[in-house]
């Protein structure tokens, strides 16, 4: 009955990210990347909503913060799901 899961990401300073990359082996969940400057709360969507693949890139909206959430709301066919590796991106490559 929870509205859902995230993983909080510390990019270690505030930054403007441009991806996430996702790797996973219970590829077909949703989920969106959230920012804030606070690790507890005031999230905000950087990225639109999107089901996950094996591998893949999230596209960020440039949303400036520290923490970076990782939202998960539906598991797809999954009962559960593994998060593999999670590599954030620097607009300014990597």
């Amino acid at each position: 009955t929870k509205p859902g899961v995230g993983l909080v990401l510390d990019a270690g300073r505030p930054a403007k990210l441009s991806r996430l990359d996702v790797a996973t082996d219970t590829p077909g969940f949703q989920a969106q990347a959230k920012v804030s400057n606070s690790p507890g709360g005031g999230f905000v969507a950087d990225s639109a909503w999107q089901t996950i693949s094996s591998n893949a890139t999230i596209p960020l909206q440039g949303k400036q913060g520290r923490y970076y959430l990782l939202w998960i709301t539906n598991l797809g066919a999954n009962h559960i799901l593994h998060l593999n590796e999670i590599t954030l991106y620097h607009q300014s490559g990597g």
